[in-house]
C-alpha cells in the first residue's frame, strides 16, 4: 500500500484523536496523517461567522490531487453529548451535534475528496480495518 495523506475530521469529540492513534500503530505510521483538515475550517468558520480571505477552493484542489483520503469520524449524538459531559465541554456557538455533523456532511459532499465515515461507537479494530480496506481499494 502506498503512503496516503489521511484527514481525520469530524465534530467534537467524535473519536477522531483516539481512532487517528490506533490507525497510526496499525499502519506502522506508514501515512501522513492530519487530526483535522479543510473540512473543519469551513464548518467552524461557518459556525463563527468568520469570513476569511482565504481560497479553500485552491487547497481543496491542491490537497485532492494528492492520494489521501479523508476519514469523517461520527458517533451516536447520545454518546457525544456524553463524552462532552464526560469532559466539561459544549459544542461551539450554541450549536448541536446533528447540526455541525450536517455541515461536515454538506461539505464532504460538495468536495473531490475520497473519504469514509466512520462510527466510531464500534469497536476500534473495525474502524480501523475499515479505513485500511477503504485505502486499499484505492481511495
Amino acid at each position: 500500500m502506498n503512503p496516503h495523506i489521511v484527514i481525520f475530521d469530524g465534530p467534537d469529540k467524535t473519536g477522531k484523536s483516539t481512532l487517528k492513534d490506533a490507525f497510526n500503530k496499525a499502519t506502522n505510521y506508514l501515512h501522513f496523517v492530519i487530526d483535522r483538515g479543510p473540512l473543519s475550517n469551513l464548518v467552524y468558520n461557518a459556525i463563527f461567522n468568520r469570513n476569511h480571505n482565504i481560497d479553500y477552493s485552491k487547497m481543496i484542489d491542491h490537497l485532492s490531487s494528492f492520494n489521501h483520503l479523508i476519514v469523517l469520524c461520527t458517533a451516536p449524538e447520545d454518546l457525544v453529548n456524553e463524552r462532552l459531559e464526560a469532559n466539561n465541554e459544549i459544542l461551539p456557538n450554541g450549536s448541536t451535534f446533528s447540526s455541525t455533523m450536517k455541515m461536515f456532511e454538506f461539505f464532504l459532499y460538495q468536495s473531490p475528496f475520497k473519504y469514509v465515515i466512520i462510527d466510531t461507537s464500534q469497536h476500534i479494530d473495525l474502524c480501523v480495518n475499515q479505513i485500511v480496506k477503504t485505502l486499499e481499494k484505492g481511495a
